[in-house]
């Protein structure tokens, strides 16, 4: 329960009100088994459709799937006063994510924007929106696009460079740290690839004894990818070469101090739903326990709204088609505060010019990554 912590004994029971469980065709009620508590009663949270739209809720959850209904049910326009005038629609709308509009949200799920906006105002309300982004920019221009308004970013510019209000200068906390990696010669990305992991394996070993939270940090490598293509490549490879590679780097060391290169995980849209869970429940699991992850290969399906604190590594291959997708997938590493800085390594790949300039600008862009950031499309079917 959220307000007096009773939990339900995971024992059988024949009576249904024990798990605080009230169950019909058309209502999935929960309530507190305790009498005494205050939400004995009801806990006011609903989850089925035909509920919802009976009972609008005063704050309401939802992705755009659920609100595509719109065109081809009566029920939905309920919660927006169209068929119940004694309810009032939506008076203010959050926007989580707003750089994703270079996705469905700039083009096909955007125009819903519109049509709900049009049913509210039809209730007389002229709603209020609220986005929130990491990085953009052009942002009134997108915003007009995506909403038909003009936009208001807060905060301001202000008089200090070191206080936006959201972020302050902190020279106490240790940031993250990237490095930039280019092969030279015949070595392809591959290469450089196995053998970055195989250095950076060894390195978790020894930089803390067991036990220590360094070393759990930089255990779990996260190996990021551009498309599933190449993470196909990676996955197959890793597997032998990087042990093998370690084999080579620990040769002195004792049989019962190597360090093995077992447990790998994928983390993409080849994966189902609940196979996404599972792999996310894996990545919190810590050293020293058996299970632990050795390295996790993943798209960007790891860089929107992913956070396990424990990750501290992360090996980039190749450079992201944009820095916003740079920024947002290389800040899932060293997020913990209370643990060792995060580590970004960088692979760039001598054959493509893109990479080999970000290469030999690594600094300078590293310096300034936010002013970096290009503006998205948010039309629909907008050339690239």
């Amino acid at each position: 329960c959220p307000r007096c912590g009773t939990r339900i004994v995971p024992e059988r029971n024949s009576r249904r009100e024990a798990y605080g469980v009230d169950v019909s065709p058309t209502r999935f009620r929960l309530h507190c088994p305790d009498d005494q508590c205050s939400l004995h009663g009801e806990i006011p949270v609903s989850m089925v459709d035909d509920d919802l739209f009976q009972n609008p809720p005063t704050f309401v959850i939802g992705t755009i799937d659920k609100f595509a209904q719109l065109a081809w049910k009566a029920e939905p326009r309920k919660m927006f006063g169209s068929l119940n005038p004694d309810k009032l629609p939506p008076s203010l709308i959050i926007q989580d994510e707003l750089h994703l509009i270079n996705g469905p949200l700039g083009t096909i799920a955007g125009g819903y924007e519109a049509g709900i906006e049009t049913v509210i105002r039809e209730a007389g309300i002229v709603p209020k929106y609220l986005a929130a982004t990491a990085t953009i920019q052009r942002a009134e221009d997108q915003c007009r696009a995506l909403y038909g308004r003009s936009a208001s970013v807060f905060p301001p510019t202000g008089l200090d460079a070191d206080d936006a209000y959201f972020t302050r200068r902190d020279t106490d906390s240790p940031g993250r740290t990237y490095i930039g990696v280019m092969s030279q010669g015949p070595y392809s990305i591959l290469t450089s690839l196995v053998s970055v992991s195989a250095a950076a394996a060894s390195a978790a070993g020894a930089v803390a004894p067991p036990g220590h939270v360094e070393r759990d940090s930089y255990w779990t490598q996260v190996i990021y990818h551009n498309s599933r293509r190449e993470l196909g490549k990676t996955t197959t490879m890793v597997r032998d070469d990087v042990d093998k590679r370690l084999s080579v780097l620990e040769k002195d060391k004792n049989e019962k101090n190597k360090r093995t290169f077992e447990s790998v995980e994928e983390l993409s849209a080849n994966l189902k739903g609940p196979e996404v869970t599972r792999a996310l429940e894996r990545l919190q699991v810590r050293y020293p326990d058996k299970s632990v992850i050795d390295m996790v290969a993943c798209t960007n399906m790891l860089s929107v709204g992913i956070d396990v604190g424990r990750l501290g590594l992360m090996i980039m291959k190749s450079q992201p088609k944009t820095t916003a997708e740079y920024i947002q997938a290389t800040s899932r590493v060293g997020r913990d505060p209370k643990r060792p800085p995060g580590v970004v390594v960088t692979l760039y790949s001598p054959n493509r010019p893109r990479d080999r300039s970000h290469f030999e600008d690594f600094q300078a862009y590293h310096m300034a990554l936010y002013k970096a950031v290009e503006p998205s499309s948010v039309t629909p079917f907008a050339e690239p």
